[in-house]
């Protein structure tokens, strides 16, 4: 889930929002109802990136049980056990995932996305004109490691997103750097040594920390 899509989630509440301060509609109402398709579309932008396809397929179709049970459209049966079979798979998943490493993946081309759910996850870029990255992390926990890559002469862009989550990014010591990264209800950490602007390709991170934490080292 990349900036654009979380800025169209804040539209949508915002209006909704707005809507329900001038007597149109309910937000909270609607809010209860329907909040099962944040899952999905969470799910549906984890499955931009291919290795995590699965796992946001999965999310999307949990998502959307979970939005036919809040509508009471599934069967009876189905409707009982879905609870249960909630925490028993969400039990599982957390038992597997604690028991697993962390994920390592290397990076060579000049742009890549990534995405981390319910984990943790590592990224070391080895690319000769790095360009653009987005990386999403909603509750886990990504590394990003570029002091082993060179940057497009023209300049590179991050677009990092972490929701309930923590990104931590560290670049070579040289590089400049530009953090343009909003926090919501989060925080964006810069622990840079302060550097005076120089000749040389910029690298710009963007995105934002929605009850998360961006951190750029050296």
């Amino acid at each position: 889930m990349g900036t654009t899509t979380l800025g169209v989630l804040l539209i949508i509440a915002g209006g909704l929002l707005l809507a329900d301060r001038w007597g149109y509609v309910d937000f909270r109402a609607l809010a209860s109802t329907w909040w099962p398709l944040l899952i999905v579309v969470s799910g549906l932008a984890l499955m931009r990136d291919r290795s995590t396809r699965w796992l946001g397929a999965l999310t999307a179709l949990f998502g959307l049980l979970w939005q036919l049970n809040r509508l009471g459209l599934l069967p009876g049966g189905w409707a009982k056990a879905f609870w249960p079979a909630v925490l028993i798979l969400l039990g599982v998943y957390l038992v597997l995932r604690g028991a697993a490493p962390g994920r390592e993946a290397y990076e060579a081309g000049t742009t890549f996305t990534g995405a981390t759910l319910f984990g943790s996850r590592s990224h070391v870029v080895r690319s000769a004109g790095f360009r653009r990255a987005q990386v999403t992390t909603l509750f886990g926990d990504t590394a990003l490691d570029l002091r082993e890559t060179r940057l497009d002469p023209d300049g590179a862009y991050l677009d990092l997103v972490a929701v309930f989550g923590d990104i931590d990014v560290v670049v070579p010591a040289d590089w400049q750097v530009v953090v343009r990264t909003a926090s919501i209800l989060g925080e964006v950490h810069d622990r840079r040594a302060p550097k005076p602007p120089g000749p040389g390709p910029v690298l710009t991170i963007g995105g934002a920390a929605v009850f998360g934490d961006v951190e750029i080292r050296s």
